[in-house]
């Protein structure tokens, strides 16, 4: 994992994944993601090892679920999001969702994805350490693919949060996730 030039050696931050992007599967809407992570992991229940050496991906994006249903909504919101057709979607760029996927190597092409394993977790409450989300902004805070920040360019009202901040917000955010996924899978 953290091969392709887009996930930066493993750990990127400031670009657009999924959707429409070919950097992910379509399985989510298009989103801004603040930071994403790649690697391997292994899940243990109850202190036995269930799987071992999963691809593990997590990223903290703008929202994909409807705060109130919790769906992932076409464009209009008349129904479900279709990754047959990834650019009919809704996101929420005012929402922080993050997202712990967990999936095997193998494949099952009757699956999409397309994986015999997959888990994806979601947590719809992530502290963000005064990184405040927003809908894009002008160009100003782009990241290494040109994507547009949640923010408008530095110095400016509503701008992007300094460097010094956003990488602690992605340090504090890659400890949190570390934590989470070692209480949810750890060996006792």
């Amino acid at each position: 994992m953290g091969m392709m030039p887009w996930m930066d050696g493993g750990i990127a931050t400031n670009l657009t994944v999924h959707g429409a992007t070919e950097r992910g599967p379509p399985a989510l809407p298009e989103v801004y993601t603040y930071v994403g992570g790649w690697g391997e992991a292994d899940v243990y229940v109850n202190g036995t090892l269930v799987f071992e050496d999963m691809d593990a991906h997590f990223m903290v994006t703008e929202g994909t679920r409807d705060p109130v249903t919790h769906m992932v909504y076409n464009a209009d919101k008349t129904g479900p999001y279709s990754p047959m057709n990834p650019t009919n979607a809704t996101t929420y760029p005012e929402l922080v969702l993050t997202h712990i996927m967990l999936h095997s190597l193998d494949e099952d092409l009757n699956n999409f994805p397309t994986w015999t394993v997959a888990m994806h977790i979601n947590y719809e409450s992530t502290a963000t350490f005064g990184i405040t989300p927003g809908p894009p902004g002008p160009l100003g805070s782009q990241g290494p693919q040109g994507e547009t920040g949640p923010q408008g360019p530095q110095g400016e009202p509503g701008s992007a949060v300094p460097v010094e901040l956003t990488y602690g917000a992605i340090v504090l955010a890659i400890v949190a996730i570390i934590i989470g996924i070692y209480s949810l899978f750890r060996k006792p």
